[in-house]
């Protein structure tokens, strides 16, 4: 079991994690904190809200189990959650835990507005599944493996049709076909990788399990911490006194808006190029393939150019 003391709407509280769970202490008169009501939720948002630095007063929404932005499991200790508005030029949004009085989650406008074209799309994030994380696990694995089937499927047949013939081309398609053709092995194989490593990431049915290493943890951590051990820690305390000079304040917090770091601009930015360069020989290569049936159907005579054969050979005849 982890502890910690913080500042709580003006109240020194101590923190016992134990695991997900964490059971609030009052350093003011040693009590168990079991739940967080309205009131306290309204001090709690006026007080974050100082810190965080947002403009107006916190507006309490309603009290909700879950919705879009606190669906995943790590939310469960904390529910009933408070969800309070600002209705600042950002639209901001938060979340107080009932059950540890924490701003569990934050979210704007701009990150709601970007999650909803992004994240809650590519991963089948909806409220109504992603709820239910098992069944959506299986959603998740089953729709990859039937993509990467008709993936496969696609990619073998445009490879079999990419040959050397007889005329100079490499596929049989015409016009918008030829195109379709050449772009779809491109963005073919693009998308084989994707999907393979989507599915990778799903550790699908187990196989990438690996055992955990929470007994090593303990060893090193000297055993675990119950919460009886930490109530007979406080009740001796307040019985044998502590002087005023023994607690200090000596950390300064400072809540600033989340900036990501340069490296990890740094990072998505040098992705970004690497996707577009990629994306860029492919069209190259496919442009070539597609000149170079046409760089000898031409022939130049004495500097004119001819006309091309028909298609049926020398052999065959025009219509008159």
């Amino acid at each position: 079991m982890d502890s910690g003391w913080i500042m709580m709407a003006g109240t020194p509280v101590l923190r016992l994690m134990d695991g997900r769970r964490q059971h609030v202490i009052d350093l003011g008169d040693g009590r168990h904190v079991r739940e967080f009501r309205p009131a306290d939720a309204r001090s709690i948002a006026a007080k974050a809200a100082l810190g965080y630095g947002l403009q107006g007063t916190p507006r309490l929404v309603d009290v909700l189990e879950r919705d879009q932005w606190t669906v995943y499991a790590s939310y469960h200790p904390h529910r009933p959650l408070f969800h309070f508005a600002m209705d600042d030029a950002s639209d901001t949004e938060f979340y107080v835990s009932s059950t540890t009085g924490e701003v569990v989650q934050m979210t704007t406008f701009r990150q709601r507005f970007l999650n909803w074209m992004g994240a809650v799309v590519h991963w089948l994030y909806p409220t109504v599944l992603r709820q239910h994380t098992a069944v959506w696990v299986q959603v998740v694995i089953w729709l990859t493996i039937v993509s990467l089937f008709l993936t496969v499927i696609g990619v073998y047949i445009g490879l079999r049709q990419f040959k050397a013939r007889h005329n100079g081309r490499r596929s049989p398609c015409r016009g918008s076909a030829l195109w379709h053709h050449f772009a779809g092995l491109v963005f073919g194989l693009f998308a084989l990788t994707w999907l393979t490593s989507g599915l990778f990431s799903m550790n699908p049915f187990g196989a990438l399990e690996g055992r955990g290493f929470q007994v090593e943890h303990q060893r090193l951590r000297g055993g675990q911490m119950t919460f009886e051990h930490a109530r007979a820690f406080l009740s001796a305390i307040a019985e044998r006194g502590v002087a005023e000079s023994t607690v200090q304040w000596t950390h300064r917090w400072s809540a600033k808006s989340s900036t990501p770091s340069l490296m990890m601009w740094s990072l998505m930015l040098g992705v970004t190029v690497c996707a577009l360069t990629g994306t860029w020989i492919g069209f190259q290569r496919v442009a070539r393939a597609v000149r170079r049936p046409f760089s000898g159907a031409c022939r130049r005579t004495g500097g004119r150019r001819l006309a091309l054969e028909p298609e049926g050979g020398l052999g065959a005849s025009s219509p008159r």
